[in-house]
């Protein structure tokens, strides 16, 4: 292999354990989070019935 090559793999990996040592840990826990990602789906389904009736309107109005 190419030296430069490995040595990049090193480089990057003790990097990398570096951050990760220095990053501070996850302070919310898993279901705070999954908890946001379902509030963010629902608002998205009640946006997208938003636009589904307004698009409703407007073909209505076009049909007319």
């Amino acid at each position: 292999m190419n030296k430069s090559f490995v040595q990049g793999i090193i480089a990057g990996s003790i990097l990398g354990t570096l951050i990760g040592m220095i990053s501070t840990p996850q302070k919310k826990p898993v279901q705070e989070a999954a908890r946001k990602i379902i509030n963010t789906e629902m608002d998205m389904g009640k946006n997208t019935r938003k636009v589904l009736k307004g698009i409703r309107r407007n073909v209505s109005q076009i049909i007319k």
